[in-house]
């Protein structure tokens, strides 16, 4: 197993209600309140924001899954190799 250099989980969404502008603004925090990522104020900002905000977790499940599955050699298998390359950033 490559250890991840991310920022360790939980991370989750924050909603900051701008009242005075009639928006939310969604922020993915670490569970010591830093800022992961600021995704804006749209509802894609709200689906983008979930999205990272289970980064992590994404992250060590499909490495567990790869890990029962070594040794098989399929399409799908590397389509998961290489989400784990790309998050780590190692790119082809």
């Amino acid at each position: 197993m490559i250890l991840p250099f991310f920022t360790t989980g939980p991370w989750a969404v924050e909603v900051i209600n701008h009242v005075d502008l009639g928006v939310d603004e969604y922020n993915v925090i670490s569970s010591d309140d830093m800022i992961i990522a600021k995704c804006g104020v749209t509802g894609e900002a709200f689906c983008d924001a979930n999205l990272i905000a289970a980064a992590p977790e994404l992250y060590h499940a499909l490495e567990a899954l790869l890990l029962r599955c070594e040794g098989l050699d399929n399409a799908l298998l590397w389509q998961c190799i290489n989400a784990l390359k790309k998050a780590r950033g190692e790119n082809e």
